[in-house]
């Protein structure tokens, strides 16, 4: 059930990865496939790291993330978020940026964008609504898309300003995920977590529990290639850059083992001026001789 993922969560060992981080993590809910929770928070273990993150009043964060099973989940982009931190949102989640429309208020400081405005009529209200009011003061950002990437993709007009070196396979490496951040600089916080993560499964399940039409399935779809088709083309483009520059680097390497048998090296220039040649039939161009 809902209350024992919560309770599993909440019982786990909590594991030290720095002297100010810690992690929890969950099992138990057939919709996740990973569940963590984690805890940043200011460096009172070094008094000089203490003294830098007072000076900059670095809050104590926590990152409630999970990976969903989209085989239980309809696509959906939401994401609920505090005014200070939506330009940022923006900034560093394309998915948000591109397929989050609208600009509601759920409450005095908090903005609600989604893909579907119909859904969100239906997810944010009754318990959900109230749940995210009580969390307001220390709630950051709320989302659950099934559009995140591992690597942060720039749009085709932004590529220019930041050369991005793309993993093998970065186009089919896309994940269905939640992600929920408290800041708990205010006093009252003791039982934030905890409501957040029984917020953030109640959600989930919610989430699972939609029923999509199918004109609202085919209004998903082109929304998502229509998003997806520019990034697309670009990362066949820079695929493709990347697969001539290394054909150009070994003809650079046999080329300098050529130039010690100047006979080897003029046939071997001969050659690759037939190919390209070819190239150039193939693709319709006029060779001037």
């Amino acid at each position: 059930s809902k209350s024992d993922a919560v309770t599993l969560i909440l019982q786990n060992e909590i594991i030290e990865e720095a002297g100010n981080e810690f992690a929890l993590f969950g099992t138990g809910n057939r919709r996740c496939m990973s569940f963590k929770v984690d805890f940043i928070l200011r460096r009172r273990h070094d008094v000089l790291g203490l003294i830098i993150d007072t000076i900059f009043s670095q809050p104590d964060i926590v990152v409630i993330a999970a990976e969903l099973d989209e085989r239980f989940m309809p696509p959906l982009v939401f994401c609920v978020c505090k005014d200070q931190v939506l330009p940022e949102i923006r900034s560093e989640n394309e998915d948000i940026e591109f397929l989050g429309k609208g600009n509601d208020r759920c409450s005095t400081t908090l903005r609600v964008l989604t893909d579907s405005q119909d859904v969100q009529s239906i997810l944010l209200s009754g318990a959900h609504l109230n749940a995210i009011k009580d969390l307001e003061a220390h709630l950051q950002h709320f989302k659950i898309t099934d559009q995140y990437r591992s690597q942060k993709i720039r749009r085709s007009n932004d590529w220019s300003k930041k050369d991005l070196k793309l993993e093998p396979g970065l186009h089919v490496i896309r994940a269905f995920t939640m992600q929920l951040s408290l800041d708990l600089s205010q006093d009252k916080h003791h039982d934030a977590v905890a409501h957040s993560i029984r917020f953030a499964l109640d959600f989930i399940e919610s989430v699972a529990a939609l029923k999509l039409s199918a004109q609202a399935r085919a209004r998903a779809k082109k929304l998502r290639d229509e998003f997806f088709a520019p990034i697309q083309k670009e990362i066949s483009n820079q695929q493709a850059k990347a697969v001539q520059e290394r054909a150009e680097q070994r003809k650079q390497q046999e080329r300098e083992e050529l130039k010690s048998n100047p006979q080897k090296l003029a046939k071997w220039e001969e050659k690759q001026k037939e190919k390209q040649e070819r190239k150039q039939l193939k693709q319709g161009r006029v060779i001037l001789k």
